[in-house]
């Protein structure tokens, strides 16, 4: 569950939303600028990566607007070239 408790649909965006658990500051900044950069709407949902949330088996998920998964990763410590990888996946 993300951080109010409440359904993970609930707290996507209206563009691409980043789930982060456990994720340093400086990693969900990263995905930030890039999607600034890139001009691609993106909502960062941040928690915890204890109770529910360990079911998913990933750190970052990355959400398209119509709400399918298209890209993950388990490295909480990404880089800036990573996060670009990954925007750039999700935006084709």
């Amino acid at each position: 569950m993300p951080p109010s408790g409440c359904n993970v649909y609930e707290t996507l965006g209206s563009g691409y939303t980043l789930l982060a658990f456990g994720t340093k500051a400086k990693v969900l900044k990263d995905f930030r600028d890039v999607a600034a950069e890139l001009r691609m709407p993106l909502t960062i949902v941040q928690d915890d990566c204890k109770g529910e949330v360990e079911r998913y088996q990933a750190n970052l998920i990355l959400i398209q607007p119509d709400q399918f998964v298209c890209w993950v990763a388990k490295n909480v410590e990404l880089h800036c070239r990573e996060a670009r990888e990954g925007l750039s996946v999700a935006r084709g």
